[in-house]
This record gives C-alpha cells, sequence and structure tokens, in this order.
C-alpha cells in the first residue's frame, strides 16, 4: 500500500471507522486524505469501497473508474467495483473486470471464486462450476466453495451430487451452530430409535422441504419429532405419527437430529425422485365455492427485502387485474399492503389481512382462491404444497430451486414461473402474465380445474 508517512496516520483513522461500520465518517476522513494525494489509488479504492457501503453507488463507481484510470490492475479496485457491478447485473462488465484481475494477478483462489460468484450469479451454473472446482483443487477445504459447488449442482438439476455437499452451509458465516443432544443422523437405520428434525432457514424452505418429513415417516419406523417454527406449526400440528414441536421449546433427548434441509441428502433426493408436495393429513381442507363467471386471484407482490429483494411493485401488476371476471385479493400481511390504499386500488383488491395471523389461516383464505400470483416468499410455498395453481414472478436473482426449467418447477407442478431475462427488469415476465391471465379470463374454469391438487 502506497501511503505517504505524512498523513498516513489519518488514513488509519479513516480505516478504523471503516471497519466499524461508520461509513459517513470514513468517507469524510478518506476525502482529507485526498486533499494531501488525489491521485493515490489505494485511498480512491477505499472510499469507493465506503461509498457502496453507504449506498452511494454511482458517486462510488465514479471514484473506482478514476483509481482504474491511473492504475488499471489494482487488485482491490477491480475486485471492489467488479463486486458492485455483479450486484447490480452489470455481469458483462464485470466480467471484464474479473478477467483483468485474474490476467494480472494470476489464480489465486479468491479470485477463482469471485468469477465463480459471477457466473452463478449470470445464470451459467455450468461454467461456475468450472471455477468453484479449480479453487476446490487449490484448497479442498475451503468451506465457501463447497457450498457454492453445492448450490450450482443444484441449479444445474444434479441434485444428488449437490445435496451430498448441501451441509457444507453450516461452515458460513450466520448459520451458527446449536446445541442440541443427540448424534447427527447420517441415515442409520432407525428402528426402535428415536429422530429430531430441527428447523432452519425460512418459511419457505421448511415448507419446501417438509415433503421429506412425509417420507421419512414411511421410510424410518422410528420415533419422529418435529421442530417448527410457530407461524408453521399450526399447519402440520394436527398431522398423527409425529410429536411437533414449536421452535424455542426444549428439545427432547433423542438418539438422532438432522436439520430438515438435509433430510433430501440422507433419504437419497436426486432429479429423478424428487417427493411430491406433502399435504399434511391433519390440515383441514375447505370447499372453493365454483362461481363459473369469476376468477378469484390472490396477491403477494412483496417478501423480505434481504437477502435480495425479490419484490415487485403493485401499480405494475395493477393493469393485469381489471378484467371484470377477475376478483382480486391480497395476502399480503406487512407495511406493504398500504400500496393498495397508495394506488388507489381498493376497488380492485380486497385486502384480507385482517384475517390472517398464521400459515394456517393464509392456507384456508388460498383453498378459496382460483389462483395465487406471487414473488418468491413463504407463502408462494405454501400455495405449491396445497396444489394452488400459482403465477410465481421469479426474479433474476433467484436462487438454485426456481432454475432448472424455464417455465415450471420439479417442486410444484401446480406452479408456472414467468421469470425476469434481465437482472431487475419485469417486462417480459409481466407481457408473459398478462397473456396467461388473458387466457384464463376467456376459459375461467376450464383452464382452472385442469390443475389437480395433490391427495393427502
Amino acid at each position: 500500500m502506497d501511503i505517504s508517512p505524512s498523513f498516513f496516520p489519518t488514513f488509519q483513522t479513516a480505516c478504523s471507522f471503516h471497519h466499524q461500520g461508520q461509513y459517513q465518517a470514513a468517507i469524510d476522513v478518506y476525502f482529507d486524505c485526498l486533499n494531501f494525494a488525489p491521485n493515490n489509488v489505494d485511498i480512491l479504492s477505499n472510499l469507493g469501497s465506503a461509498l457502496v457501503s453507504n449506498r452511494q453507488h454511482k458517486t462510488a463507481e465514479a471514484y473506482f473508474k478514476k483509481g482504474l484510470y491511473l492504475n488499471q490492475g489494482h487488485p482491490k479496485i477491480l475486485t471492489n467495483y467488479g463486486n458492485l457491478l455483479r450486484k447490480q447485473g452489470r455481469f458483462a462488465e464485470a466480467e471484464i473486470l474479473y478477467k483483468r484481475l485474474l490476467t494480472h494477478h494470476g489464480d489465486k483462489k479468491e479470485y477463482l471464486l469471485l468469477a465463480g460468484m459471477l457466473y452463478r450469479d449470470w445464470h451459467k451454473p455450468l461454467v461456475a462450476l468450472d471455477y468453484f472446482r479449480k479453487v476446490q483443487e487449490i484448497d479442498s477445504e475451503h468451506e465457501n466453495v463447497i457450498w457454492e459447488l453445492s448450490r450450482m449442482y443444484l441449479e444445474a438439476g444434479y441434485y444428488d451430487k449437490g445435496f451430498e455437499l448441501f451441509d457444507a452451509r453450516f461452515q458460513l458465516d450466520g448459520f451458527g451452530s446449536r446445541d442440541i443432544p443427540g448424534k447427527p443422523w447420517n441415515g442409520e437405520p432407525l428402528v426402535g430409535k428415536s429422530l429430531l428434525v430441527t428447523a432452519e432457514q425460512g418459511y419457505g424452505d421448511i415448507l419446501q422441504f417438509s415433503r421429506f418429513i412425509a417420507l421419512l415417516v414411511r421410510k424410518s419406523h422410528g420415533r419422529i419429532f418435529c421442530e417448527l417454527p410457530k407461524p408453521i406449526f399450526t399447519l402440520f400440528c394436527k398431522t398423527p405419527g409425529i410429536k411437533w414441536l414449536i421452535k424455542g421449546e426444549e428439545l427432547p433427548n433423542c438418539d438422532y437430529h438432522i436439520p430438515i434441509m438435509s433430510l433430501a441428502n440422507r433419504l437419497g433426493c436426486s432429479e429423478n425422485n424428487i417427493p411430491a408436495p406433502w399435504w399434511p393429513p391433519g390440515l383441514k381442507k375447505y370447499k372453493n365455492p365454483v362461481n363459473s363467471n369469476q376468477l378469484k386471484i390472490g396477491l403477494i407482490w412483496s417478501g423480505k427485502p434481504t437477502p435480495t429483494d425479490r419484490s415487485i411493485d403493485l401499480e405494475d401488476l395493477i393493469p393485469l387485474l381489471s378484467h371484470p371476471r377477475f376478483e382480486c385479493f391480497s395476502l399480503q400481511i406487512d407495511k406493504k399492503k398500504e400500496a393498495i390504499n397508495n394506488a388507489m386500488a381498493t376497488q380492485l383488491i380486497t385486502d384480507l389481512s385482517d384475517e390472517i395471523n398464521n400459515f394456517s389461516d393464509t392456507a384456508r383464505l388460498m383453498q378459496q382462491l382460483d389462483l395465487i400470483i406471487s414473488v418468491d416468499t413463504g407463502p408462494v410455498h405454501l400455495a405449491g404444497l396445497l396444489g394452488i395453481p400459482t403465477c410465481l414472478l421469479v426474479h433474476y436473482t433467484s436462487d438454485w430451486r426456481w432454475r432448472l426449467e424455464k417455465h415450471t418447477t420439479p417442486w410444484y407442478p401446480s406452479m408456472k414461473l414467468f421469470c425476469q431475462e434481465e437482472w431487475g427488469c419485469w417486462d417480459k415476465p409481466l407481457v408473459g402474465l398478462a397473456r396467461y391471465l388473458d387466457n384464463l379470463a376467456k376459459n375461467t374454469r376450464e383452464v382452472i380445474t385442469q390443475i389437480k391438487k395433490p391427495t393427502s
């Protein structure tokens, strides 16, 4: 690092603020440093990085560009600027910088990993696999690359290989470990034994992988305990043959334990034998009143903003919902439901949020609808589990479970996908959805009844 001793203490102060997450303070002091050395590439690199963390992306890009004019091979700028472009979906531009990074600085594992992440995000899983394998050749125990290999195998449809490596997620920051009684279950016979299935990750993940609980009960002949978050608990708690627990309760002393998403590997899931969605036998069924003249549509347009905001503006959906045969109902439960009033759409969309306290309430309402239109969020997995005809709007930065096919997913036969072809652009998916809805409006009951719900 080429920093003059005359202002090195000032630079250290800026770095300290930066590392502490005080980004605006760091930016201010980096500016002081630039007064001493306006063309110092190390300062420009750190300043750009702090601006990115402060969500001032356009300004950050300007300083990164200035740094590259001064030094085209600067590794930190190539890395930080490339990461910014990749996260903005500007993949071709990021590719130029990552390739320059590899050309100037060799096949270091950290740079190969970045290249793999680029092609992962760019929907090129086979290219990404090549880079991740190169990292593994250099460092066979690299926890991040094992996880990335798992994700890419899954995205490419090699479920047996992907799930074999899937436990690498527990080596990542943020997953943590739990002190759970018993031994980890690796597929041992369970006759006369007990097994605790623990909850993990989001509601959608648990709902998607709940099918493996049903398979486990059929195959194991052991005593099964299953932990669930409270909002999901009521969906399953009346299902016999399993002891259901609310997450946070004291855990039983079982012989074995396993996280729910690891069941796919232990039970031999491959691309050719994905279990059907499981309608819990104890879940009450509701009859959808037949009205051949109307199509009842449930809407969910917003999910959690992290790690990626996959939401769509309600105002972009509203023009598709104006047909007289459509009755639209909002299943949105957070503050985003206010978008109905903001869009002056109260005459087009009925807000059902006051009727929803948990996933059982959502299940009851969904069963009385003909169609669900949703972004990638927990309740869309519930719609798939229930076999409700569903149109899923998929953001470009979706994960492995939606990418195997263009318009369908093997995980939910009743689901039709409308995927972004360009990062952040909903134009083409909405055109496709508009055509689909137009067809439904012309043939409402005939089309909807073609999709059968799974049996319990």
